[in-house]
């Protein structure tokens, strides 16, 4: 079982919690995202906006509708006691989604600033692999008690986890470039309802597919598991 706080969050560590899971027995689609207040929080203003913006065509009482939303989530976290920093930040990051729609009055323009933190996560992750640091094997040294740069000479017992580590990171360069190959062009063309529909469907289902994928990968291959399956040469990665 993976290992929760008693409201059903997930504890919280130094680490991302895709990574914190590989030392789990199973995938836990929700710690992966943060717990289910973590996807509400994340989902649920962008899901308004869309909503409401399909029902009334009215940039005003869409932006109202989503600050709005984002305002109630913070408020409850406070009502519950419960820490608000990462509240607080998705409340800033839809802010300033709709300033930046609210003053060049293109409802597209909610999204801008998501689009440009796919570039920036595309940008990191692709130098990464150009620079042979790939990001999943950094992301993994810590956890696995491995010496920095291992990857680029491996042990034996340690070879699939490099090559696992680079084709993941590939992985999630390309999730980072098939969100922008859909979304910039709704967004060049002003498409809101797609545009927002897209930015749902390519954001947490896919990230948890992901990080899925990611588990299933590098679990066999931790150093708990290697010591429980001393054949693990025979383990093929993709």
């Amino acid at each position: 079982m993976t290992d929760t706080e008693s409201n059903g969050e997930p504890k919280a560590t130094s680490q991302p919690p895709v990574i914190s899971q590989l030392n789990e027995s199973q995938f836990n689609p929700l710690e992966s995202i943060g717990g289910l207040r973590g996807a509400i929080e994340s989902t649920l203003p962008g899901l308004i906006f869309v909503i409401v913006y399909v029902l009334t065509g009215d940039l005003r009482s869409t932006l109202i509708g989503a600050i709005a939303t984002a305002i109630v989530l913070i408020l409850a976290r406070f009502a519950t006691r419960q820490p608000v920093t990462y509240s607080v930040s998705g409340l800033i990051g839809v802010a300033i989604g709709v300033a930046w729609a609210f003053l060049t009055g293109r409802g597209e323009d909610f999204y801008s600033l998501g689009i440009f933190g796919t570039v920036f996560y595309a940008l990191i992750v692709g130098l990464s692999i150009v620079f042979r640091v790939p990001v999943v094997s950094g992301l993994v040294t810590r956890s696995w008690n491995y010496s920095w740069k291992w990857w680029r000479n491996p042990q034996p017992d340690q070879v699939l986890a490099a090559k696992a580590g680079l084709r993941l990171t590939w992985m999630w360069f390309a999730l980072f470039i098939v969100r922008l190959l859909v979304q910039v062009p709704l967004w060049l063309a002003g498409n809101v309802a797609w545009l927002g529909a897209a930015k749902l469907a390519l954001g947490l289902p896919a990230f948890v597919l992901c990080a899925w994928i990611t588990w299933i990968v590098l679990r066999p291959l931790t150093p708990e598991k290697r010591g429980e399956n001393p054949d693990h040469e025979d383990i093929s990665v993709f």
